[in-house]
């Protein structure tokens, strides 16, 4: 059965010592209460608690002065003390610990923390007490025989009694890797067994030095005060000395001293007093004071094996912290390895690119997203299955260049499997292990709206280029043809007036209708050549609609027959070149989605009429195979094109066109093909500062000079 745990409560505030002890019994701890110190060194002895809560300023007696004498009344069992006072914030916490208290809490406290600190003091406790037991069981074959000394070995055979008493502590030391295994501090289980030890000594007093980094920390060991301990912390003014003993590695009695340290010492009290220095495989742990009552012998002897022992113990618990600094930095760094791995697969998952790992046969390792569609897609997925097989040469030759010479290399590469045919940009880069090349890293990206947009802007700068000459050709046809014209129109009238024969007439007449043909035509390249300008005006859509399909008539015939239904339909505000080049470019657009070679079985039909809503429509169908969702979802996209052949505008600009003419390009879900385009109509009246025809004919007086 588990013990009762005991406390011994020293306060002499009696609210704070009445709320302390009912959080206490609360919590199932038998509490005993002192108000000032006599009482507590009287329940010391008759009750032996497990644990000391005590308040540092007293009625009758110093505090640390009342902890030194507590835990000499503890003969050698374990015991925990807490320092409690409400100035804890203004003292040395370590100060605190140095002078033989576990652990420090401030008033006023929370009963909850406090309960929680005071169970943890006790399973201390209690984890001491069990190593000592199994300690003190190894250790009773050592003890001395019980036979009372001789008078004349009197002397003797009492410190043979004190070194046997000892020896049964010192083996504490030596089991200290259980405190590393059940409690963690090494430091603090050591000093409980110094204490122990130095109390069973019988007069030992003295501190243990431990070198951290720069400084030396003391603490101070025995609860006998009889030696001024007020000089420890900097060994009465002698640190740079003790420090030069730790570093030569020899021991150093009282006698052998320097005449200054000597004096110091005996001032102190210290009457026979040594220094060890605390060693271990080279490493400078610190040293260990002893002073004694003994002779120079037993306190050699008391000292020397005490030391090994400690440093033994220290060097076990620099260990321990270097394994746990090392655990929390490996820790760290699998942390830090976490956190990049996942900002690594965020970035490569978040990124716009394909992303892939290769090995030297170009079988895929790592790829961020699958490509949309792969060329043979069988078995692993390789770099070879995105691509078609007339770039394979050149990528087995850049995964070699990769591979054998580190060398990055760019390729662009297609996919024509998908449903518009993919263009992509192929960064390869090497993967190093050292100074071998084990991968290739390629980046990929798709360019293929780049290439179509390049493609139409080379068609764009060549239509621009052919409109150009055809506006020249027009100008030079033009005087010519008006000669031509005048004076075939002059022969009718004399043919007429001299009664020629009917056979000349006609053929006058037909010639006279073919002139007037080339004409129309040259119109109608004047239409589609003119340079671009804001100028608007009210436009004839049926006109520029006729000359629109009059021009696009030779690559429509070996396609499919031509229907036309072009009803009367009100004028439009707006640009006539840049509406009919958008209409030339629709044309052409389903002209193109038809096989050339079977004209009779295909057909293009083209609608115009005015709707419900004063809006005039153009409908565009054709009989060709329809597209597919995905391409017609794509087909007014920026640079995007399902037809193999392309035409002076792209879909997305003649949507742009009707657009700021106020009208808008839809796609017709059906059997067939089939484009409508919206335009509002617009009357002449409406229009400011645009007169009607008939009144400008009216104001038509007036002389013209025609200069050609």
């Amino acid at each position: 059965m588990a013990p009762t745990p005991s406390i011994l409560l020293v306060e002499d505030h009696g609210a704070t010592r009445e709320q302390v002890r009912q959080a206490l019994t609360d919590a199932g701890f038998l509490v005993h209460v002192a108000r000032d110190g006599a009482r507590a060194l009287a329940l010391m002895s008759s009750e032996h608690p497990h644990v000391v809560i005590q308040d540092l300023v007293l009625p009758d007696i110093d505090g640390f002065a009342l902890a030194r004498k507590l835990r000499s009344l503890a003969h050698g069992k374990p015991l925990r003390m807490i320092a409690f006072s409400g100035l804890v914030s203004n003292l040395d916490a370590r100060r605190i610990h140095e002078l033989g208290f576990d652990d420090v809490i401030a008033k006023p406290v929370l009963p909850a923390r406090l309960v929680e600190l005071v169970r943890a003091q006790w399973e201390a406790a209690q984890r001491m007490q069990s190593a000592l037991q199994e300690l003190h069981e190894l250790s009773d074959p050592l003890a001395p025989a019980s036979a009372p000394p001789s008078n004349t070995q009197e002397g003797e055979g009492e410190l043979l009694r004190r070194c046997s008493a000892l020896s049964a502590e010192l083996t504490v030391l030596r089991a200290i890797s259980h405190a590393v295994l059940r409690e963690g501090d090494v430091e603090g289980a050591l000093m409980a067994a110094l204490n122990t030890c130095f109390d069973a000594g019988q007069g030992a007093v003295g501190a243990l030095y431990l070198c951290e980094e720069q400084q030396l920390r003391a603490r101070l060991l025995g609860s006998e005060r009889r030696l001024d301990v007020g000089g420890l912390a900097d060994f009465f003014g002698h640190e740079r000395w003790l420090r030069t003993v730790i570093q030569d590695g020899r021991t150093v009695s009282i006698a052998d001293a320097d005449e200054a340290v000597r004096a110091s010492l005996l001032r102190a009290g210290a009457k026979n007093a040594m220094v060890v220095p605390l060693l271990h495989e080279g490493w400078q742990l610190g040293a260990l004071f002893v002073a004694h009552e003994g002779t120079d012998t037993s306190l050699h002897r008391f000292a020397q094996g005490l030391a090994d022992q400690v440093a033994h113990a220290l060097a076990l618990a620099q260990a321990y912290r270097r394994r746990a600094q090392a655990e929390r930095e490996a820790e760290q760094q699998r942390r830090l390895a976490r956190d990049q791995a996942a900002m690594w697969r965020a970035l490569v998952d978040g990124a716009p690119d394909v992303v892939m790992h290769l090995d030297v046969r170009g079988r895929v390792r790592f790829i961020n997203r699958t490509p949309q569609a792969t060329v043979r897609g069988a078995g692993a997925l390789t770099w070879f299955d995105m691509v078609d097989e007339v770039h394979h040469g050149e990528m087995r030759a850049a995964l070699t260049s990769v591979f054998g010479a580190a060398e990055s290399h760019t390729l662009e590469l297609c996919n024509s499997s998908a449903e518009l045919a993919l263009w992509t940009e192929n960064h390869l880069g090497p993967v190093r292990s050292g100074n071998s090349v084990t991968g290739a890293l390629v980046i990929q990206r798709d360019v293929s709206e780049k290439k179509t947009a390049d493609a139409q802007l080379f068609m764009s700068d060549r239509m621009a280029s052919v409109g150009n000459l055809a506006a020249a050709i027009a100008h030079e046809v033009n005087n010519p043809l008006s000669s031509v014209i005048a004076n075939l129109e002059l022969a009718l009238r004399e043919a007429e007036q001299l009664s020629t024969p009917g056979e000349l007439l006609e053929e006058l007449q037909d010639a006279r209708e073919a002139a007037t043909r080339v004409r129309t035509i040259v119109r109608d390249l004047n239409v589609f050549s003119r340079a671009e300008d804001d100028g608007r005006k009210l436009v004839d859509i049926e006109r520029v609609l006729d000359s629109a399909l009059r021009l696009a008539l030779n690559e429509v015939r070996p396609r499919a027959s031509l229907k036309r239904d072009l009803q009367a339909t009100p004028r439009v505000w707006g640009n006539e070149s840049r509406l009919g080049q958008a209409l030339l470019s629709l044309i052409l657009h389903m002209a193109h989605g038809i096989e050339e070679g079977h004209p009779e079985s295909n057909t293009i039909s083209v609608e115009l009429y005015t709707d419900e809503l004063e809006h005039v429509v153009i409908v565009l169908r054709d009989s060709g195979a329809p597209l597919s969702e995905p391409a017609k979802a794509s087909l007014l996209r920026p640079y995007s094109s399902a037809r193999p052949a392309a035409s002076a505008l792209g879909l997305s600009i003649c949507q742009r066109v009707i657009a700021e003419h106020g009208g808008a390009i839809t796609i017709e879900n059906g059997e067939h093909n089939e484009l409508r385009v919206t335009l509002p109509a617009c009357a002449a009246a409406e229009q400011p500062g645009h007169a009607r025809e008939s009144e400008i004919r009216a104001l038509r007086r007036g002389s013209v000079l025609v200069i050609d």
